[in-house]
């Protein structure tokens, strides 16, 4: 009896080590996908239609790690004109023309009213022409309107400091990649 008590707790073992290496294998393959309440998709790997610079991206993180409380986040960003929506997120509008948005840093990317922030994502998508210069200059000035004020840095996809000295450096490379 005791050599089947064995038997049965080395099977019960075994399939419990089955699913803890399945669900890590899970966690594995995921990649890298931004959804914010189904009205944006980033970087969709099933789009065949998209290429691989859609949506122009910068990120604005604290240099010294600290939480950001959501309330005074609201009140700064209303005062530079950056608004609330309904899909948790903040958007600047020109007139009725949506200029860009801002996500959460840290996926998936919503805001939470008793939520700390880390950091913000500024994003827009882009349409392949002379706006988008516009679009990224207007934000960019926006976030360092807001750099000092968090002490933080704007990053972009590959983690390269942007400032004034570089950012056009980045429109050109946008570009290049937007007319091809």
């Amino acid at each position: 009896m005791i050599d089947l008590g064995w038997i049965l707790l080395s099977i019960g073992l075994f399939i419990i080590l089955l699913i803890l290496i399945n669900s890590s294998m899970r966690h594995r393959k995921r990649t890298t996908k931004l959804t914010i309440k189904n009205n944006f998709i980033l970087n969709d790997p099933n789009d065949s239609d998209q290429d691989s610079i859609q949506v122009i991206a910068l990120r604005l993180s604290p240099t010294i790690n600290r939480s950001i409380n959501f309330n005074e986040t609201l009140e700064l960003f209303n005062k530079h004109n950056l608004h609330f929506t309904d899909s948790n997120i903040f958007e600047r509008k020109n007139g009725t023309e949506k200029a860009f948005y801002v996500a959460n840093l840290i996926e998936p990317g919503t805001f939470q009213l008793d939520e700390n922030i880390k950091g913000f994502t500024f994003f827009f998508k882009k349409k392949g022409t002379s706006d988008d210069f516009r679009k990224l200059r207007e934000m960019f000035t926006t976030m360092k309107d807001l750099d000092e004020y968090f002490n933080a840095k704007i990053i972009d996809d590959n983690g390269r400091v942007v400032d004034h000295s570089n950012l056009d450096q980045l429109l050109t490379i946008k570009s290049k990649h937007s007319h091809s």
